[in-house]
C-alpha cells in the first residue's frame, strides 16, 4: 500500500515524487555530481623555451574560480593530483604555464557537465605544449 504525502495543494503518492526526474534533476537533489581529476602527464614541453613549463589550472566550479598549481613540468614527467569538486551544474578547467612578468601560456582545458562512464583521458595543449588529463564524473 502506498504512503500518502499531503499538502495544502494536493495529495501525492510518495512513489510519484521521483518517477519523472532526468539524471541532472536527480544529482541535484542527491547533492550534485563528483569531479574526480587523478592525473596530468605532459606529453611535450614548449611553453617554456629556457626551462620546464611552470603548470597551474584555473578550476571553476559552479562559477566560482580557484587557483591550484601542478608544479614544473618537462615530456615524460607525469603528476597524481588527485583534485576532487563537487558541482552542480558544470566545473571547467583550464591549464596555464605561469610566465612572469610575461602573460601565461593557455595550455588547454576542458569542461563536464555530467557523469562520466569511467576515466576519461583529454588531451590539451597550447604554447607548444601538449598534455593529457585523467578524470572523471559521478
Amino acid at each position: 500500500m502506498s504512503k500518502i504525502i499531503s499538502t495544502n495543494a494536493s495529495v501525492v503518492a510518495q512513489e510519484q515524487l521521483f518517477t519523472n526526474l532526468t539524471p541532472e534533476e536527480a544529482a541535484i537533489i542527491e547533492g550534485g555530481y563528483n569531479l574526480y581529476v587523478s592525473s596530468i602527464v605532459c606529453l611535450k614541453d614548449g611553453a617554456d623555451t629556457f626551462s620546464q613549463d611552470d603548470v597551474y589550472a584555473n578550476v571553476t566550479v559552479d562559477e566560482i574560480t580557484s587557483r591550484l598549481d601542478v608544479g614544473g613540468m618537462s615530456a615524460g614527467d607525469g603528476k597524481n593530483l588527485g583534485w576532487e569538486f563537487n558541482f552542480f551544474e558544470n566545473a571547467e578547467i583550464s591549464f596555464f604555464d605561469s610566465d612572469w612578468p610575461d602573460s601565461d601560456d593557455a595550455l588547454g582545458g576542458f569542461s563536464v557537465s555530467g557523469p562520466t562512464n569511467g576515466i576519461q583521458r583529454t588531451t590539451i595543449s597550447g604554447g607548444g605544449s601538449r598534455y593529457r588529463v585523467s578524470y572523471s564524473v559521478s
